[in-house]
């Protein structure tokens, strides 16, 4: 019949999203060339991918 569930009436219901959020802070422009950065993103992509969540990545500026 080609019924999907809607996803955002079972967050409502669950009070689940099923998104993970990896919020890096950062000053530097050139962030994503650190290989460290790229090495956590590309961890927590592949944890994910075992997983039905969604990944999120904020990128937040330190406030001075």
């Amino acid at each position: 019949m080609g019924y999907l569930p809607n996803r955002t009436a079972r967050a409502l219901a669950t009070q689940q999203t099923g998104i993970v959020a990896l919020a890096i802070s950062h000053d530097r422009p050139e962030l994503f060339a650190d290989p460290f950065v790229a090495q956590v993103i590309v961890g927590v992509s592949a944890a994910r991918e075992e997983t039905d969540l969604h990944l999120l990545l904020c990128l937040a500026t330190a406030s001075r």
